[in-house]
């Protein structure tokens, strides 16, 4: 199977073949700082104050977890190894300890106070595996971190810390369970419509290393078969490529949907695709080929970045253009075409 760029205005396509499931303590994803520091900031490492921490957190699988607390003092540790950023707020520190491997989603609600928060696996400032402005989600090998809610250029103040904690993977209820819409194969020219709302929906994947942003919020789930590529010219030449094409509308203004394609479930699942690229309440489209001479079963799901909280505020509709036979010839013959 080919997942093949296709030039066609307004449709973006991530490239996702080649991608091979997530490197334990890798696919860390998060948001940027809306006010980055311009400023020339001369990082130097730094002891971070890790003992003792303000709290130690063993976190399993299905843990859901919020610290509420406030930031006073001075602060201890000016930027970190990860970006350039001035943390000179007061720091404070956790302590996250995985006895298994697992997917870790941390987000800070509200944020005026403009905390970030920094992920390292020691005690030193160069230990920095993400340094993020809001939330990040990150796929974990088991061991010991440090999470430290720092203050963007002095903030101090109000925060609450919430963690989740998952199995790594693409759960086999995506694949086999019932709750999975199955679309069936889409034949040429047929096209399948759906709709619904991702309020209170499970949060099943949030990162992966085809991901670009953290998406938080719970997915709804699509099979889809693509037919085989199958058909040629009596010369040989291949005609047969199956084109599918996927669009994803909120008609919510508030939602922020993304796109996901795997080929199957469990920890070795390939992410063929993602796209979170346009602001909320817009679409995502994403385009499939199947140019193999078997049929392909992909599994689509619908996203967001964050939980909506009303069922209104999370409805979607999904348009699967019908699949249609994609001309594929060789450059060779595309350009007898203009002689």
């Amino acid at each position: 199977m080919v997942i093949r760029p296709v030039l066609t205005p307004g449709l973006v396509l991530v490239l996702g073949s080649l991608l091979a499931a997530p490197a334990l303590a890798g696919g860390i994803v998060g948001d940027k700082h809306p006010h980055p520091d311009d400023r020339a900031l001369v990082h130097r490492g730094t002891v971070i104050p890790c003992d003792p921490p303000r709290a130690t957190v063993a976190l399993a699988a299905g843990d859901e977890i919020a610290f509420a607390d406030t930031t006073t003092g001075a602060g201890a540790v000016p930027s970190y190894g990860c970006r350039a950023w001035d943390e000179s707020g007061p720091e404070h520190v956790y302590r996250l300890e995985l006895a298994t491997d697992l997917v870790v989603d941390a987000w800070l609600d509200g944020n005026a106070i403009d905390h970030d928060l920094i992920l390292l696996d020691a005690c030193d400032s160069d230990a920095c595996l993400t340094q993020q402005n809001t939330e990040f989600s990150a796929w974990l090998s088991a061991g010991s971190y440090i999470l430290v809610v720092d203050g963007y250029e002095g903030a101090a103040g109000a925060y609450t810390l919430n963690l989740s904690a998952r199995e790594p993977g693409l759960p086999t209820a995506v694949c086999t369970g019932p709750d999975t819409v199955d679309l069936g194969t889409l034949q040429g020219g047929a096209s399948l419509d759906d709709s619904g709302s991702l309020f209170d929906r499970p949060d099943l994947v949030s990162v992966w290393d085809c991901a670009v942003t953290a998406t938080r919020g719970g997915e709804r789930w699509y099979r889809v078969t693509l037919p085989a590529d199958d058909q040629t010219y009596d010369d040989g030449t291949d005609v047969g490529t199956m084109r599918l094409d996927l669009v994803a509308a909120a008609t919510s203004p508030g939602l922020d949907l993304a796109l996901w394609i795997f080929d199957g479930c469990g920890l070795d699942a390939t992410c063929l695709a993602f796209v979170d690229v346009n602001p909320a309440g817009g679409s995502e489209e994403l385009r499939l080929l199947n140019d193999e001479s078997t049929p392909l079963t992909v599994y689509v799901g619908v996203d967001c970045t964050a939980p909506p909280d009303s069922l209104e505020a999370g409805r979607f509709t999904l348009t699967t253009g019908g699949t249609v036979a994609v001309e594929r010839r060789s450059l060779g013959d595309i350009r007898s075409l203009f002689r």
